[in-house]
């Protein structure tokens, strides 16, 4: 008797069957690739730079003590997250980018996609 009943044997074990090699992406899928993250990265340093202004000109001559108002403090921790995530997002956009030159397209767009998700975030956080 074979199989889980009888002690001490094990299921025969199929042969593993080899990985089928990735299939290159064709020159015009990676150019378009590339092309789509570098001006998803030239959005991205927009935005990051447009957060550096932000954060230079967190209350800039407009703060009033007692307000209520986190952009009305100038050591708000608000200030710091808002960087982050404009920081992140750039990170992201240039990883996108790193992994669209070698080929690799899908997690160039899991990067683009996590780009555009925390500059989404961040845009909510900083108008809200």
């Amino acid at each position: 008797m074979s199989g889980p009943e009888s002690p001490g044997t094990a299921w025969p074990i199929a042969p593993q069957r080899p990985a089928p090699p990735d299939a290159r992406p064709s020159r015009r899928a990676r150019t378009l690739a590339i092309i789509g993250t570098v001006a998803a990265l030239l959005a991205s340093l927009v935005l990051g730079f447009y957060a550096l202004l932000f954060d230079a000109f967190a209350c800039f001559e407009s703060c009033v003590e007692g307000s209520g108002d986190w952009r009305d403090d100038v050591d708000a921790w608000q200030y710091d997250v808002e960087l982050g995530l404009a920081g992140a997002g750039v990170v992201l956009a240039v990883v996108s980018v790193i992994l669209a030159s070698t080929g690799r397209l899908r997690p160039a767009g899991y990067a683009v996609a996590a780009a555009a998700v925390t500059f989404a975030g961040w845009w909510t956080f900083v108008t809200s």
